[in-house]
């Protein structure tokens, strides 16, 4: 009764525009989730993590499970991710062949770019945004990158420079980069390489190419590892949209 009686209260000062309003001027979106399998180099580290003392003791309940759950996520999407705070890098660092998502890109990303098409490369760490650079560098393909890091003023330009110009192929971005006036239109591929435990988050990412502006069908895909703590974490989102709902 509360909450409703609120909401009467307030409603005629709020000014809110949803998705659903704007929706019939946008052009197709499809969302696909493609579900990998781990390599036998990183599922032969996920199972010796989970043996480890660290996630022993979680699942006991006798400390803290962030850390033992982000060992698992680092290794699902890159098991040199758990060198990342070594400062000499063991040979071979964010070699694409050690992750079966990087391999799925290495395949995907060239198609692509010869059909024309043009991407946004979500991911919730800078760690991986670096490991991916790289990897889009050899490549030799053309892109910007923006995380919490960059410049805001930068920040437009890069946007701006990206929707105008199509010699961009790739925007490297982190998940949570972003705010008011983030739109992506020039892009309509959009990869979410991990997925976020809040559904809001990888929502708002996947809704930046998808605006007004946009003049191509849009294609979502969103990478997991099967089996692991991301098809988990996959679960829990589909409940709290369920909840939001």
């Amino acid at each position: 009764k509360c909450a409703l009686e609120l909401r009467e209260l307030i409603d005629p000062y709020l000014l809110r525009r949803v998705k659903s309003d704007v929706a019939l001027q946008l052009p197709d979106k499809q969302e696909q989730v493609l579900f990998c399998q781990l390599t036998k180099k990183q599922r032969r580290l996920y199972e010796r993590a989970l043996s480890s003392p660290e996630v022993l003791r979680a699942m006991e309940g006798s400390c803290k499970v962030f850390g033992a759950l982000t060992l698992l996520r680092k290794i699902c999407n890159h098991p040199d991710l758990q060198h990342v705070n070594i400062l000499e890098k063991p040979d071979g660092y964010g070699c694409p062949t050690k992750s079966t998502k990087m391999q799925l890109l290495e395949k995907i990303l060239p198609l692509w770019r010869e059909q024309g098409h043009r991407v946004l490369l979500f991911t919730q760490t800078k760690q991986m945004l670096d490991i991916l650079e790289k990897f889009i560098q050899k490549l030799a393909m053309t892109y910007r990158r923006m995380d919490g890091d960059s410049n805001i003023k930068t920040r437009i330009a890069k946007i701006d420079e990206f929707n105008r110009s199509s010699n961009i192929f790739c925007f490297l971005l982190t998940t949570r980069v972003g705010g008011l006036g983030t739109n992506l239109t020039g892009a309509n591929r959009v990869i979410i390489y991990d997925p976020d435990w809040n559904p809001s988050t990888d929502l708002q990412a996947r809704e930046r190419s998808w605006r007004i502006g946009q003049t191509r069908d849009v294609v979502i895909y969103r990478l997991l590892v099967s089996g692991t703590i991301e098809e988990k974490i996959y679960h829990r989102q589909i409940f709290k949209q369920f909840l939001t709902n």
